[in-house]
């Protein structure tokens, strides 16, 4: 089948077919050797293999780049430094080929926490919006739907450390990009100190004495806060293998236990009105959207699989589509898992009774015990204090990863690169962990354990909401040139639905600010503006220009580090340095041909 050349592209020049590749692989055509040399004559040859899709026998570095000419070599300029060497070197990097799409849905439902949610998110948001509960979960599902198509777009064709980063990188350059990473950095540490404050603050207590008749110690919850986050920062800092294969395990068994035993629950339930909890009316607007700030929350880790672009297994080229169909599994998954049970508490406990749901010390665990007996009862307080271990571990290893995407750009600190024996950025663990436990108790003493959660979650809204809105407005920016109608419902229409009702929710539930709820407003303000502050100097044109390795999210390249310098990542809409055509992954091959993409080809980047 021939292809159809487009009208821009002057003849002689090659499609995406004549390379030998697809129209999806744009990003490739942006090795050192593209654009239009004169050595070629104009042509555009083939993109140079990948450092991750080289053979195993050379430990992930290409055959051509192992030999010593790469230490010393007349046509690049002489001897390197050794820190020039020593940047390609695979045991400074995260592990490649490791994780398989399977362990990318299990990642992203672990960042998820469905039985935790369901022990502590849905008892928070019942106490908003009652028996419209499940309407309240079902609307963020939807919705998070609408915006998974977002992540999906952005990541075909990115698979990287710096997850969002790196995608905001390509559509809104580089300052953007660096508010991004610091937001996903913001929510994602909140709600690895949050998930911790209610389980060992407030479940805990409440079911020991409840059920057990035994008064934890004030200082109960300090003690748990730290095992909470103590046992996942040693799984993240074993490396990526040990926390990969016990997150599949545990997140696959979570998500089974909870839709069998809603279903149970449903069945033995007396059912006078069983569409009654998804009637707007029964609460109104107001009580379905404060809802849906747990709801919402519940899906947080969405996206936390998406740092692990790196170490996704399969060629470099389709890491990214990885990512996005794990988004896809894991959100179906988890959501359908959330709305049956949120609508099994609700009928389990009595439609008309849901006032007193919230009020309850753990409703949750009154609901299975009386459904399925003890051991439903034991298993889910089992499985959700495992849920909350596996959602900081997950978050935690997220997060972890784009601290050390940026670090590796130089626009945080550098050591956050640094990675162990394990190839895991030990040092960007350690660090998130340590914030996460001063948050956590640090908000704990203030508010208390039950307001302390109430207050963190709200302020993980806010972060996630302007994470997403950045990237919304990056996949409209990046599609701006197509031209084809197929693109308008996913790269326009969906984008502006996702981020104008992002933005209702978030007004719907917080306005008028109240207290503690207040004071998750004030956080979010203070560390957006440090951040755009930061941005504004740490990614200027200017520094970027003059400093080597900034490849906003993604993996140097060891032709740019070991040849000719990088191309500088400023620039309006110029990605991460590797010239705007490699940067969009909306762009076709031969439309990345075009004259006005060879021009900007030339102009970012060096012909070695």
């Amino acid at each position: 089948m021939t292809e159809e050349r487009p009208a821009s592209c002057p003849e002689g020049t090659p499609t995406a077919h004549e390379h030998g590749g697809s129209s999806s692989d744009a990003v490739s055509m942006s090795g050192p050797q593209d654009a239009s040399s004169p050595q070629r004559g104009g042509d555009l040859p083939p993109a140079p293999r990948s450092q991750d899709a080289s053979s195993s026998q050379r430990g992930g570095v290409p055959v051509s780049m192992s030999g010593p000419q790469y230490a010393s070599s007349p046509q690049r300029g002489g001897d390197l430094p050794p820190e020039a060497v020593a940047a390609v070197s695979p045991e400074r990097h995260l592990e490649p080929n490791v994780v398989s799409l399977w362990g990318l849905v299990s990642q992203s439902m672990a960042g998820m926490a469905p039985t935790c949610d369901v022990v502590a998110f849905m008892t928070a948001g019942a106490a908003f919006a009652l028996v419209a509960l499940p309407l309240s979960y079902l609307a963020a599902f939807v919705l998070m739907f609408i915006e998974v198509n977002t992540l999906y777009h952005l990541s075909k064709h990115r698979g990287s450390a710096g997850g969002y980063y790196s995608y905001v990188s390509a559509g809104l350059g580089p300052r953007a990009a660096l508010v991004t990473a610091l937001m996903v950095i913001f929510y994602q540490l909140i709600s690895v100190a949050g998930v911790p404050v209610y389980v060992a603050g407030v479940f805990l207590p409440a079911l020991a004495t409840s059920y057990l008749g035994i008064a934890l110690p004030s200082w109960f919850w300090v003690v748990m806060i730290l095992f909470f986050i103590g046992v996942p920062w040693l799984l993240s800092v074993l490396g990526i293998r040990p926390t990969v294969k016990t997150l599949v395990w545990t997140s696959g068994l979570e998500i089974v236990f909870l839709i069998v035993a809603s279903a149970i629950i449903i069945g033995r339930s007396p059912l006078h009105a069983p569409l009654h909890p998804f009637d707007l009316a029964a609460v109104g607007v107001k009580g379905v959207a404060l809802g849906m700030i747990f709801a919402i929350t519940s899906f947080i880790g969405i996206g936390s699989h998406a740092p692990l672009g790196e170490e996704a297994k399969g060629v470099r080229t389709q890491q990214g589509r990885l990512i996005g169909k794990a988004a896809v599994l894991s959100l179906t998954l988890v959501g359908a898992a959330l709305t049956i049970s949120a609508y099994a508490l609700t009928v389990g406990w009595g439609q008309t009774k849901m006032a007193s749901f919230a009020r309850s010390p753990a409703p949750g665990v009154t609901v299975f015990l009386h459904y399925l007996g003890p051991v439903g009862a034991v298993a889910l307080v089992v499985l959700a204090i495992n849920s909350a271990l596996m959602d900081d571990l997950a978050l935690m290893t997220s997060t972890a990863r784009v601290l050390y995407a940026v670090g590796r750009d130089k626009l945080l600190q550098t050591s956050f690169a640094v990675v162990n024996g394990r190839r895991a950025p030990a040092r960007a663990v350690s660090a998130v962990a340590a914030l996460a436990t001063v948050v956590a108790i640090s908000a704990g003493l203030w508010l208390g354990p039950a307001r302390a959660f109430d207050m963190l979650t709200t302020a993980v809204l806010f972060g996630l909401v302007t994470a997403h809105t950045l990237m919304n407005v990056s996949l409209m920016r990046l599609s701006a040139r197509e031209r084809r109608a197929t693109h308008i419902l996913f790269h326009l229409v969906l984008p502006v639905l996702a981020v104008g009702l992002f933005w209702s929710v978030l007004y719907e539930s917080t306005i008028p600010l109240v207290f503690p709820l207040a004071w998750a407003a004030v956080l979010w303000a203070a560390v957006l503006g440090a951040s755009i502050a930061w941005a504004w100097h740490a990614a200027s044109p200017q520094r970027l220009v003059s400093e080597v390795g900034h490849y906003l999210g993604t993996r140097p390249d060891p032709t740019e580090v070991l040849g000719a310098p990088p191309a500088p990542a400023a620039g309006s809409g110029s990605g991460a340095g590797t010239g705007y055509c490699s940067a969009d992954p909306l762009r076709s091959a031969e439309q990345c041909a075009r004259s006005e993409c060879s021009a900007n080809a030339q102009a970012n980047r060096a012909t070695p």
